[in-house]
């Protein structure tokens, strides 16, 4: 195996799900909000993002966890983490439909 050894740019943050959101629609409402406050930062830097995965992430707390890993290459990787404990509530297809459908409108 052969790693890229490119130098990696990271923004990341965390955010606390509020009880008053619905789980799928809270996740859902974080990664918009967080897609439209780095990109215009990710995209005045050259760099595209078009790909993204799920980590489910063992912690205990309702925090979920995002960033964007920036290539040199400029391509990026959008990677969202999820807690387990949201994962026994909600099951992970469709906690990855609904954030699908949210990727797929148009964010600006």
């Amino acid at each position: 195996m052969k790693f890229n050894k490119s130098e990696l740019v990271t923004y990341q943050t965390k955010l606390n799900l509020d009880d008053d959101d619905g789980l799928l629609y809270g996740i859902v409402l974080r990664v918009k909000a967080f897609i439209e406050g780095v990109g215009q930062k990710i995209d005045k830097d050259g760099y595209k993002c078009d790909e993204y995965d799920i980590l489910y992430m063992p912690y205990p707390d309702s925090r979920i966890i995002l960033w964007f890993n920036l290539y040199q290459n400029n391509q990026g990787l959008l990677i969202i983490g999820i807690p387990t404990s949201i994962v026994r509530i909600v099951k992970p297809e469709e906690i990855q439909e609904a954030i699908e459908e949210a990727l797929k409108e148009d964010i600006s």
